[in-house]
Parts: C-alpha cells; structure tokens; sequence
C-alpha cells in the first residue's frame, strides 16, 4: 500500500471505530504519550481509572486529535515503535498495514533509542549483512566471469500470496495438460504474470504473522530474503533493531539462543554480552530473524521454540523452504508468499542489465521462446547470462542451447555438494551417474507419455535440486506428493542424455518425431545433437566415454536425414525442397551439432535450395539458418525469404553470409 499523506488528525479519524474497537495496552499508551510530554499525570490517570478499554481508547483518541497536529502525530508515533504491543495480529482489516502506510517524517537527527552497547552491536550486525551481499556479489562475479556488476543487484521476482496450499486434483493437474497447448503456449504458461507488485519491501514492513517464502528450487526465495537484508541495511532506523540471517547448517549445531545470535553470528564484546542479549529479549518486537532453506522443524529444537514463540515472542520471523517441506513449516499460522520467479518484464530487464555489452545476445535470448521461458528461473537465467558472457573465437555473442542447458546441469550438479570447487566437478558427477541416468531414465519415460510427471521418483539426492515437488489432495484425508522437472525444456534434455547412453532407442524416436503423434519429441533431437557435438565432448565425458560419443557421432547425421529427407514417391521433394518445418528443424540440429561435414551433405542434399515462405523466424532459428549457409564452400545457395516475416536485425544476421547466396 502506497503511504498516506493525510494529516495525522485526519488519519486517525478514519480508523477511529476501528482503534476503539481493537486498540490494546491502552496504559502504555498513555505512559508513552507522557513521556512525550503530550499527556500530563491527570490525563494518563482518567485513562487508567477507566476499566473499559474501549472507553480508555476513546479518551485517548478524544484527546489527541482535539490537542491537534503534533499532540496527533506524536500517539501515532507511539502506535508505530510499539505496533506488537498496542495492535492485534490476525486481525482484518490489518492495523498493522495500517500504521505502515502513515508517511512519518525522516528524523535523521534523531539518535537510535538503546545502550551504547546496543547500538554498536547494530553496527557489527550491519556490517555483518554487507559481508553478506558481497560474498552473494562474489559468486554471482565468479559464475560470470565478469567484474562488471554492481555491488548488490536484485531485478523484481514475482512474489504471490496465496492461500491454497495442498491444491484439488484438476484435469490439468493430473494429465498433464501443456502438451496439448502449442508448444509457444506451453512454454510461455511457466513465466509468471506480472502481478500487482509485492516487493521485499513490503514483507520487511509487514508486522503480521510470521512470513514464510515457497518456491521450487532456484526461483529466488534467498535472493528475495538478500534484497530484505539490503534494504535493512540502508534504512535510516527510527529505532534500535537487529536482523539476523541463518541456514538450515547453522541450526544443527546450536542448543541456545544465545549461542545461536552470538556464537554462530556475530559475537558482540564480551563485556556487553549480556546486556545485548537482555535487550534482545526484552524487545524482540524490534527483531528480525531470517531462516533460509529448512526442511525440518524438530519438537525439541531452537527453531521449534522460535516458531511457537517460547523465544523471542515478538520477533518478525520469516522462512524459506521448497514446496515437499511446506506442510512441516505451515502448521501454525503463517503469512504464505509463494515465490514464482521472473516475469517476462524481469527477465527483458536482467538481460539487459547483465548483457548491456551485448544487446544481439538479449534479443537472442528474448526472441527464443525456450530460452525466454527458461530464464524465468532466475538460476537459469544467470547460467544463460554466463554462457553468452563467455569468450568464443567462433561466435562471441552468441552460443548453442546445448551448450547452455549442459553449464545449467553442471552449475546445478555443483551446488550439490557444499564447498565442491569447480576442479572437483568432474569427478562429482562421475560419482553420481547411476543416479543421473536414474533421472534421465524417469524423464525420457514420462515425455514418451506425454506427460510432465516423474513416476516413482527418489526425492533424497541430486533430484532434490533439478525437480520441484506439488502436493494433489487425492481423498479427504490422503494427499499425494508428484515431482516434474523445475522447466519442460530441462526434462528434454535429461530425455537426450537418455538416448546417448541408450543409442538402441534413438531411430525409434527419430521415427516418432516424424508423425503427429510423436512431434512432441522433436525438441529432443537439438539435444542430442549437441550433446554430440565435438565442441561439447570436454563437458559431456564426465558422464560418457569419449570414444562412445565419437561413435554415435559419426552415424548421427546420416540417422538424421535419412528420416527427415524423404525420398519416397508420397515425400519425393521438388528441387530438393523440403518442408518449411523440417529444414528449420534440421537446421537447429545441425547448429546444434556445429559439424561442417554434417552441414555439407545436408546442402547437397537439399540441392543448394530452401524457402522460409510462410513462416516467421526468430533470432535462434536464424542463427541455426546462417550457420549452416555459412557452411557452404563449393556452391552459392538460393535461399528464398520472399513473404516471411522477419525483423531488420535477424535480417542481418542472415545476409552478413551473403557471399554465399546466388
């Protein structure tokens, strides 16, 4: 909610019946207003004597706004710093919301309330927080390759709240209704409406119940608890306060409270140790305590007592956990905001934030509609931004999606195991193969049924951190945990790395991709072929051997055409022209393939001639098209664009291999 900028006597006109009605610890108030030289012994006497709180409220409320502005202004002051003592949570319409959207003045003269002691552990606690953020910056800089970022850059996630949390089984639910959309639609239905805008800012003022974050792994609920601590960070405190930040590592080897804030954080000087604590106790209304990743809540633990409120009753609390652990962390009342990734606007933002040097790579991106829709991921998309980043001699803008999804599985498999060094990775994924073939083997069977859900699924390793979970109420007391890839294109590739360690299967599903009731594997084959690409061998050889890629290599392409080049008197091609869709479907997969010996035999086979008549390309297809005209060596090409819809830009990047044209 937007601040009001009503005066304060007009404000607390017209929440009046509301504060008579619901106003608490009407004594303090008054105690409080006293302080502030605004009531005088007799005033805060008439308040007390008087057993009704409603009739106290009233007197309070009667006296201020007749007092006038400041008397006004100064009770609502009063109302803000001690919200958790004199306004009900739970309670709708929110009071709390309610005093939020008063626009106090700043007071930067005014100094922070508290001891000495206090306040200089606010200061370690914020520098703490900066630590923080830079060594989130670092990481991001690291997978970059790039010091060209600012020092804390958080681009808008779409944050929802949502009541409903263990969903009706619907027929989309349940049978796997994307395949039935086109493909444009079912890859555009992962990327989140830009909705009416709850920002991290709002859950750091929010002062109801306890906030927990929800979302698949990857989709930004520590980046949206890191933009929280940033803004703490820079807010100019009216107050004394203190945030705290943990994980779930954290958690496992503290027994108190103490040892908790202190020890496993920032240690105050020893001298002041109890008095900071005391202060923390006695005030936790000014706490603000951040739990990130859990996945249990045992009875006996610290974190049991913080949520149940046996410490640090006050304290604004606020978790995050993947949607399999939201049942264990949502039995009490909680205020449930489900983190959904980028919007198509965020991710146009990103991008051209993160590859201002480099704008033909955001329009790639964007006029991709598989890349675009990977990329509402926000884990995705900086694996995305990383790969066009990267150096290449060949193509310095741009790069394959393979090439791509392989630095997504990679970067994933390496936040698999903590501290695992990128000189480690190799041997890492070695060590996990029988269980990524697992995955692979549960992906290629599910999309053979045209289905998103993984059947029989070991949620307890690597898959914890490629699949999200959802929960379907399937009887009145019975619910039913299913897990899907975190994006549809991320199950086609784990289909892909299937098919290269089971080449006996790989003709049967080139004939599938061949009839309506099989294109939906086609997206499959791009993967295939870069998997078996020469270029990629170095990343693809931790999983497989190298002379068994090399093998399946060289009969690939043959594979390839003899099932998309009709030869038949039903199929026979005029002029070596071939379906529209086809050439640009063999077009990807030879970019994908980047073999120029593979791209030759298609050109000759195709009689040097193609037409992009009646369809509108986009800047991958494009740069698939170009690659393989690039290709030619011996004879120019007659490739006919007349009628199809293409931008001045992706015109360009055709006809910059214009040499090879008749």
């Amino acid at each position: 909610m937007a601040c009001s900028n009503q005066s304060a006597v007009d404000f607390i006109k017209n929440a009046w019946s509301l504060l008579v009605d619901h106003l608490k610890n009407q004594e303090l108030i008054a105690d409080k207003l006293k302080e502030l030289k605004v009531f005088n012994i007799d005033n805060v006497r008439e308040v007390t004597s008087e057993k009704n709180p409603s009739h106290q409220t009233r007197n309070i409320l009667e006296f201020v706004t007749k007092k006038g502005e400041k008397a006004s202004y100064l009770f609502l002051k009063v109302l803000e710093s001690e919200r958790n003592r004199t306004l009900p949570k739970n309670f709708k319409p929110d009071l709390h919301q309610w005093i939020s959207c008063f626009s106090f003045r700043e007071e930067p003269s005014m100094q922070p309330t508290g001891s000495r002691p206090c306040q200089l552990y606010q200061s370690q606690l914020k520098t703490k927080a900066q630590t923080i953020l830079k060594t989130h910056t670092k990481q991001i800089k690291s997978v970059l390759g790039c010091g060209d970022v600012e020092p804390f850059f958080y681009e808008q996630l779409v944050l929802d709240r949502e009541e409903q949390r263990c969903p009706v089984p619907t027929k989309i639910n349940l049978k796997s209704k994307k395949y039935k959309k086109c493909r444009t639609k079912k890859l555009s239905a992962y990327i989140p409406l830009n909705k009416p805008k709850l920002s991290p800012e709002d859950l750091l003022k929010y002062n109801g119940e306890d906030i927990l974050l929800v979302g698949k792994p990857g989709i930004g609920k520590t980046t949206t608890t890191l933009e929280m601590i940033n803004l703490w960070t820079n807010m100019t405190n009216r107050r004394l306060n203190y945030l705290f930040y943990f994980d779930e590592t954290t958690l496992s080897v503290t027994s108190s409270l103490e040892s908790l804030l202190f020890d496993a954080y920032v240690q105050p000087a020893s001298s002041d140790r109890k008095e900071v604590l005391r202060d923390i106790e006695e005030n936790s209304e000014h706490v603000i305590i951040i739990f990130d990743g859990i996945k249990d809540v045992p009875s006996n633990s610290l974190l049991h007592k913080i949520m149940n409120k046996e410490l640090l009753p006050d304290a604004k609390v606020v978790l995050t956990c993947r949607p399999e652990y939201e049942e264990i962390l949502s039995e009490r009342e909680v205020c449930r905001v489900c983190v959904q990734g980028f919007s198509q606007e965020s991710i146009q933002a990103y991008m051209s934030h993160v590859l201002r040097s480099k704008p033909d790579a955001v329009s790639l991106i964007m006029g991709n509609p598989e890349l675009r829709s990977l990329c509402h991921v926000p884990v995705h998309a900086l694996m995305v931004a990383a790969c066009m980043l990267f150096p290449s001699a060949e193509a310095p803008n741009l790069c394959t999606a393979t090439t791509i999804y392989l630095n997504i599985f990679r970067h994933v498999m390496k936040k698999c195991q903590q501290g695992l060094r990128l000189t480690q990775l190799d041997n890492f994924i070695q060590r996990k193969r029988e269980k990524i073939l697992d995955l692979c083997k549960l992906g290629f069977n599910a999309i053979k049924q045209k289905s998103i859900v993984l059947q029989d699924c070991d949620d307890k390793d690597i898959e914890l951190n490629f699949l999200t979970q959802f929960v379907l109420r399937v009887g009145p007391t019975k619910a039913k945990t299913y897990c899907t890839f975190l994006h549809n294109t991320m199950q086609e590739f784990f289909t892909a790395l299937w098919l290269l360690d089971n080449p006996e299967d790989i003709d049967g599903v080139l004939q599938d991709c061949k009839n309506e009731a099989g294109k939906h594997m086609r997206p499959v084959i791009p993967f295939l072929s870069g998997l078996l690409s020469e270029k990629n061998v170095d990343e693809v050889k931790c999983l497989f051997q190298e002379e068994h890629i090399k093998r399946l290599c060289r009969g690939f392409h043959g594979k390839l055409f003899s099932a998309f080049l009709h030869t038949d008197a039903e199929h026979e091609l005029a002029d070596g022209v071939i379906p529209e869709d086809d050439f640009l479907f063999l077009c990807q997969c030879l970019f994908e393939l980047q073999s120029p010996q593979a791209c030759s035999v298609f050109l000759r086979r195709i009689n040097y001639h193609c037409e992009l008549m009646d369809g509108c390309l986009d800047p991958y297809q494009c740069c698939a098209v170009s690659y393989v005209i690039r290709q030619s060596k011996q004879r120019e090409i007659v490739l006919d664009l007349e009628n199809c819809d293409v931008s001045e830009q992706l015109l360009k990047l055709i006809l910059d291999c214009r040499q090879h044209f008749r």
